[in-house]
């Protein structure tokens, strides 16, 4: 790939910025918890925060039915 070769390195606060912003960051839900898949918190649906967030770290949770 010639082109790859003229392109820089990504650095660690470029490749956190797209994890962060450009990726949708999932949560597993059974009938009682959810399990954020970010940062591994399960916790009580009761528990979420407004618009869906995990109370942990904050993102906004797309919801996956297991």
């Amino acid at each position: 790939m010639e082109i790859r070769k003229d392109l820089p390195e990504l650095s660690p606060a470029k490749i956190k910025f797209a994890r962060e912003h450009c990726f949708w960051h999932y949560g597993g839900q059974t009938e009682n918890h959810i399990l954020c898949m970010d940062c591994g918190h399960r916790f009580r649906k009761l528990k979420m925060l407004p618009g869906g967030k995990c109370p942990a770290c904050y993102r906004k949770l797309k919801m996956v039915e297991e």
